[in-house]
């Protein structure tokens, strides 16, 4: 069965997290806006599927970065990124800081991995009206085309897109990888999660 890494990339707050849930235990938790930020070491959240696409099964890791993303060590997510086959590039619809930055995870991931690193631009909270978007659909598409790469607008708390993005970049990885390989590296499993602290 082939295995890949999927590793999430964007600011605190762009949906990191909240995607990888949808995706793994197709859930969603309400995080209050007003919740106050919290303070805690940096660390890398692992979730786990077994997932078909195409009718062909695979096992899917997905990588999530836990933490303030100003407050990783550069060491973290290098290692985030090496660890990682495909990668999401994500920005909240209703954040243009999240939508600012997003060059500067991707360039990260070019200096690690080359110009044939293999990624989709997410923007989330698409559900959100347009009332509370900061960043229209059009900007989201021509950042994309700027990078290459494919774009979808998601919703990890409606659902929608979530498991297209997610097929859609395990046929990229299929198309690029001539033989699927297992995760690098292991830690202890606590269910369908694991949790490496560095």
């Amino acid at each position: 069965m082939d295995q890949f890494s999927i590793t999430l990339l964007g600011q605190d707050g762009a949906g990191k997290t909240a995607l990888a849930d949808r995706f793994t235990h197709n859930r969603f938790v309400e995080v209050p806006t007003s919740k106050p930020k919290q303070i805690y070491d940096p660390t890398i959240e692992l979730y786990h599927k077994q997932w078909a696409v195409d009718s062909a099964p695979c096992f899917i890791e997905v990588l999530d970065g836990s933490g303030s993303d100003e407050g990783m060590d550069s060491r973290l997510i290098d290692r985030y990124i090496r660890k990682g086959q495909g990668f999401f590039l994500m920005y909240s619809v209703a954040s243009r800081d999240s939508f600012e930055v997003v060059d500067y995870f991707w360039k990260w991931v070019l200096r690690i991995k080359s110009e044939t690193a293999l990624l989709i631009l997410l923007a989330t909270k698409c559900d959100w009206g347009a009332l509370g978007r900061a960043v229209p659909t059009e900007e989201g598409a021509a950042l994309a085309r700027q990078f290459g790469c494919p774009f979808l607008e998601v919703s990890a708390k409606t659902g929608i897109n979530v498991e297209r993005a997610f097929s859609d970049l395990v046929r990229l990885l299929r198309q690029n990888t001539p033989e699927a390989t297992a995760p690098q590296e292991s830690s202890e499993r606590t269910g369908n999660k694991k949790c490496i602290v560095l």
